[in-house]
């Protein structure tokens, strides 16, 4: 979680210029105004067996990333069925991104959907 505004004092921007990934986790981002160059992607992809985690960006502003959004379930484990992608969820007086996307993964085993 990157809170650009810790001390609560009303100020703080977050400006993405490096992608940002968890695996297994969510990624969390909150602030005034929130922003990404075209190489600040955020990722989130499940480990095995497990769905995507989530992506939440907040601004009491606005949200403006001109990189994509990508939110992966794992691999599913054998004689199990896939994973959901993560949630994503996006939060400001303007928004704007550049895409998003979010996958779920395929079953590993017969007769499982």
């Amino acid at each position: 979680r990157l809170v650009a505004d810790q001390d609560a004092t009303g100020g703080g921007n977050i400006v993405l210029n490096a992608a940002l990934s968890a695996r297994t986790g969510s990624v969390r981002l909150s602030g005034v105004n929130v922003s990404g160059s075209a190489t600040g992607t955020l990722t989130t992809t499940g480990g095995s067996g497990q769905d995507g985690g989530n992506v939440t960006v907040e601004a009491t502003g606005s949200i403006l990333l001109a990189a994509p959004i990508v939110a992966s379930g794992g691999t599913a484990a054998p004689g199990t069925a896939g994973r959901a992608g993560g949630n994503v969820t996006l939060s400001g007086t303007s928004v704007s991104t550049a895409a998003i996307t979010t996958n779920g993964t395929a079953a590993a085993g017969a007769g499982l959907a």
